[in-house]
């Protein structure tokens, strides 16, 4: 009998909470419902080169990142069709290459990248940032979850946990440039996958044994959703400053 597996992709800023949510699901792993995750690994020397000096080692560092991601797609692929697994195994990947090209398009902005360079990126990725939602990765996910919080409380997090490379590196300029991206993106997706892609606030919404049912469940109404996501766009497109806040969060929530 073939195994039913499904994959969560997991996505957000710098120390906005991935890794403290992963980490309680995985605990809930039992052997009728495993639960593994893919967790991103950066060798601190890179990353501490790569904040002391993005403009020499930032295409180095994300093709770095963007191999590991590679490797982590495919053995959730392999997971995900293969008859060999437990009866049901779910498999968080700690960010996708949804992320990949949000870190890489902000740097870009920054000047981290020059012409050559990001073309060359553009075509390891293997498609234009613009396009990430047409990745075959992405369609055959269960659920895209973002998670959300201020850059206030994702800045107090990281200096909490006291990542020496991280300390100087992560501004709350930085941190911003960021979440307006990934809201772009994960925008962008949602009118395209109005069912898959969901919105957490996890310090409101953090009970792990239900997060996997929602998680995976398809979003209710989900032509109201795109309208919501189309006029999201819109909004961003018409105030470079605008970043969406909690109602966003409650309106997905809510639609469930």
């Amino acid at each position: 009998m073939a195994s039913f597996c499904e994959t969560i992709a997991i996505e957000g800023i710098i120390s906005v909470g991935k890794t403290t949510l992963v980490q309680a699901l995985t605990q809930r792993s039992t052997e009728d419902h495993r639960i593994v995750a893919l967790k991103e690994e950066i060798a601190d020397p890179l990353l501490a080169l790569f904040y002391g000096n993005p403009q020499k080692y930032a295409l180095m560092f994300q093709c770095l990142v963007l191999e590991q991601r590679k490797h982590h797609v495919d053995l959730a692929n392999l997971t995900r069709h293969s008859s060999a697994q437990p009866p049901c195994t779910t498999t968080l990947l700690d960010r996708t290459f949804i992320g990949d090209a949000v870190f890489a398009k902000v740097n870009k902005d920054l000047g981290n990248f020059d012409e050559a360079e990001w073309k060359l990126y553009e075509h390891l990725l293997g498609s234009k940032v613009e396009e990430l939602h047409t990745h075959p990765g992405v369609l055959d996910m269960d659920a895209i979850v973002f998670c959300w919080d201020s850059v206030e409380n994702c800045m107090e997090r990281c200096r909490k946990r006291g990542i020496s490379s991280e300390q100087d590196g992560v501004t709350s300029a930085y941190q911003t440039r960021l979440l307006r991206e990934y809201w772009i993106v994960i925008a962008k997706l949602g009118v395209a996958f109005p069912e898959k892609v969901k919105v957490a606030n996890f310090a409101r919404f953090n009970d792990t044994e239900t997060f996997l049912g929602w998680a995976t469940h398809k979003n209710a109404n989900p032509e109201a959703i795109q309208e919501y996501y189309r006029s999201l766009l819109a909004g961003i497109g018409a105030d470079p400053t605008f970043i969406p806040g909690e109602t966003f969060v409650f309106l997905i929530l809510s639609a469930q």
